[in-house]
C-alpha cells in the first residue's frame, strides 16, 4: 500500500466541524491527513489507539496520533492523544502567540477564494 502522508491526525468533531477546518489550514496536507471523529476525548483516543495498533501489525509507517480540545478533561494525559491549552478550538483565536499563524492561514484563504472567483469569472 502507498499513502500520500506520513501522519495521520484524529480530531474531534465531523469533516464540517470547525475543528477539522481550523486543522486542516494549520497543518500542511501533503504531510498529515486530518481525520475526523464523530464523538469526543474518548472516541478519539479509541481510534488512535486502533490505528496505532493495526499499523504496528501490519507494520505501516504510518504515525497516528489524536488532538482534542481540553473540555473538561483536566487530568487526562495520553502520549498519542494531545489536548489543547483551552477548553474549544475557537479559544485559540484569542491567543496573541496564534495570531500570525491565523493572519497566514486567512492570506492562504483569500488567495484560495480568488482563484475560485477567477475561475468562475
Amino acid at each position: 500500500m502507498t499513502y500520500n502522508t506520513q501522519i495521520v491526525l484524529f480530531c474531534e468533531g465531523k469533516a464540517t466541524s470547525i475543528d477539522s477546518k481550523i486543522y486542516t489550514l494549520c497543518f500542511d496536507p501533503k504531510k498529515v491527513e486530518i481525520r475526523p471523529v464523530a464523538g469526543g476525548f474518548a472516541d478519539v483516543q479509541k481510534k488512535t489507539l486502533a490505528a496505532k495498533n493495526a499499523a504496528d501489525l501490519l507494520r505501516s509507517k504510518r504515525l497516528y496520533y489524536g488532538l482534542c480540545d481540553r473540555d473538561r478533561n483536566i487530568v487526562i494525559a495520553l502520549t498519542d492523544v494531545c489536548m489543547l491549552p483551552v477548553a474549544e478550538i475557537e479559544n485559540m483565536f484569542w491567543m496573541p502567540d496564534m495570531w500570525s499563524l491565523y493572519e497566514d492561514m486567512l492570506l492562504q484563504l483569500q488567495s484560495q477564494q480568488n482563484e475560485v472567483f477567477y475561475q468562475i469569472f
